[in-house]
C-alpha cells in the first residue's frame, strides 16, 4: 500500500508552538506523521521576526514533515503597493499572502512533484494559495477552521489599544465573509474546532464539516502542588486585544478582591509579546510578576497552585483551557474562556462570571485545591485523545482517496 501524501497549507510556521493557532498546527503534523502520513507544509514567515531562528525553526519542522516550503511574506514599498492594490478584492491578511505568477507556479509546480492526494489548507488566510494549487492539480480541499474570522477579527480590532493594529485587523475585516463562506463552499469537507462555531456553520447551509477538537498531550503533568512558587498562573500570549483586555481586567479587577482576602497571593503573568498596556498593569501591581516568552508551557502552567483563564471574549476553543486541563491544578475560568467545549468539559472548571465571582472561586481553589484526577482524565481521553486523533487521520485518508473532485463537498 502506497503511503497517503497531503500538502499542509498554513499561515505562519507551526514551531515554537507559542500560541493556540500554531499549538493545534503543531500537535496535527506530529498526529498525521505518526500514523504514516506523508506531509508537504507550505507556510509564510516574517523576516524581520523571524529570520534570526528561521535555520533551527526549519531543521525542528523538518523533523516531522517530509518537504517544506517557506515563504517570506515581502516588504517594501512596493510588496505594500500590491497588497494595497489586491485590498479591493481579498482581506489583508489575505492579500499580504498572494504570490506573483511566477512564484505561484514555482510553489504549484513543488506540489506536483510531491504528488499529494489532497490539500489541508489550516486557517483561511493562505486560502488563495490551499484552493489554486487544489484547482490546477484537481485535487479535493480541506479546511481546518480555528475561528468564524468574519466575526472574531472586527471584535478585536474595537478591542485593540494601538491605532496600527487596530488599522489592521479592520483592513483584515474587509470581504472577510464572503472570503470565507465562499473558500467554505468550495471545500470538499472542513474540521472545526469549536462545536458552537460548527452549528453556526451548519446553521448558515454549511453542512460538510465536523467537530475536530485540538489534540491533547500523551500525558498530563503533575508536580506536587505544594512545591509551586506561585498562587495564580495565567499564560497566553500578550499581544492579541482579547488576551490584553483579559488580563488588564484580572490585575486590575480580580487580583485586589483577592488581595483583600489574602493580602500575601502572588499572580505570575507570562506569554509572548506582552504590550504597554500588559506591562503598566502588571507593573503597577503589587505581587504580580511578569515573564515573557516562556519556552514550556506545561511546566510553566505547573509552578501555580491555581490557574486561571479570566477572557472576557470567546472564539473558536480557547487552547489555554485545554492546555490547564493536562496540568493535575485547579482552573478558574469565565464562561467566555470554555466556549467551544462539550458541557462536561465544563465542568472540570469553577466557571466565574463576574470579578467577585472569580476572585471568591480562586480563593476557594486556593483553600480546598483537591481536584477528580480520574474525571479529568477521562474527559481528556474522550475527547482529545486517541479516539479523536484517529478519526482526524481516517478523515484524511478517506478525503484522500476521494476521486470525485467536482462532486458536492462530502460527508466524511
Amino acid at each position: 500500500m502506497h503511503a497517503v501524501k497531503v500538502t499542509i497549507v498554513a499561515d505562519e510556521l507551526p514551531f515554537p508552538p507559542v500560541h493556540g493557532g500554531r499549538l493545534d498546527v503543531w500537535r496535527q503534523l506530529i498526529v498525521v506523521a505518526e500514523a504514516g502520513v506523508d506531509i508537504q507544509f507550505i507556510c509564510w514567515y516574517h523576516p524581520k521576526a523571524e529570520s534570526a531562528r528561521l535555520e533551527e525553526v526549519t531543521r525542528e519542522v523538518k523533523r516531522v514533515v517530509a518537504d517544506l516550503i517557506v515563504i517570506p511574506l515581502k516588504r517594501g514599498m512596493s510588496a505594500r503597493w500590491l497588497t494595497l492594490a489586491r485590498l479591493r478584492r481579498y482581506p489583508f491578511y489575505v492579500a499580504m499572502r498572494i504570490m506573483t505568477k511566477s512564484e505561484w507556479m514555482s510553489v504549484s509546480q513543488r506540489v506536483r512533484q510531491f504528488a499529494p492526494s489532497l490539500i489541508l489548507l489550516e486557517s483561511i488566510y493562505g486560502g488563495e494559495l490551499a484552493k489554486g494549487i487544489a484547482h490546477r492539480l484537481r485535487l479535493p480541499l480541506a479546511v481546518r477552521t480555528q475561528n468564524v474570522e468574519h466575526k472574531y477579527i472586527p471584535r478585536q480590532a474595537r478591542l485593540a489599544d494601538h491605532w496600527r493594529t487596530r488599522l489592521r485587523l479592520y483592513l483584515t475585516a474587509l470581504h472577510l465573509k464572503r472570503f470565507e463562506f465562499a473558500l467554505l463552499r468550495q471545500s470538499r469537507h472542513f474540521f472545526d474546532i469549536s462545536m458552537e462555531d460548527l452549528q453556526y456553520w451548519r446553521d448558515s447551509g454549511l453542512t460538510h464539516g465536523t467537530w475536530l477538537p485540538p489534540f491533547a498531550m500523551a500525558q498530563s503533568v503533575s508536580v506536587n502542588a505544594d512545591g509551586a512558587e506561585y498562587d495564580l498562573v495565567f499564560l497566553g500570549n500578550l499581544y492579541t486585544p482579547s488576551n490584553v483586555e483579559a488580563v488588564v481586567w484580572l490585575v486590575a479587577d480580580v487580583f485586589p478582591r483577592i488581595r483583600k482576602v489574602r493580602p500575601t497571593t502572588t499572580l505570575l503573568v507570562a506569554g509572548r509579546a506582552p504590550t504597554s498596556a500588559v506591562r503598566r498593569a502588571c507593573d503597577s501591581s503589587e505581587n504580580v510578576i511578569l515573564e515573557s516568552d516562556p519556552a514550556d508551557a506545561m511546566q510553566f502552567y505547573a509552578r501555580g497552585r491555581v490557574l486561571v483563564n479570566p477572557a472576557l471574549h470567546g472564539s473558536g476553543i480557547s487552547m489555554k483551557s485545554l492546555e490547564m486541563l493536562q496540568v493535575l491544578r485547579p482552573i478558574v475560568s469565565t464562561p467566555q474562556g470554555l466556549q467551544g467545549l462539550p458541557a462536561d468539559v465544563q465542568n472540570l472548571f469553577r466557571i466565574a462570571r463576574n470579578g467577585q465571582d472569580f476572585a471568591d472561586a480562586v480563593i476557594g481553589c486556593l483553600r480546598a485545591p483537591a481536584i477528580d484526577r480520574r474525571e479529568r482524565a477521562r474527559v481528556l481521553e474522550k475527547y482529545f485523545g486517541q479516539s479523536a486523533k484517529s478519526e482526524f487521520v481516517n478523515s484524511l485518508r478517506r478525503l484522500a482517496s476521494d476521486t470525485h473532485v467536482g462532486c458536492p463537498p462530502s460527508a466524511v
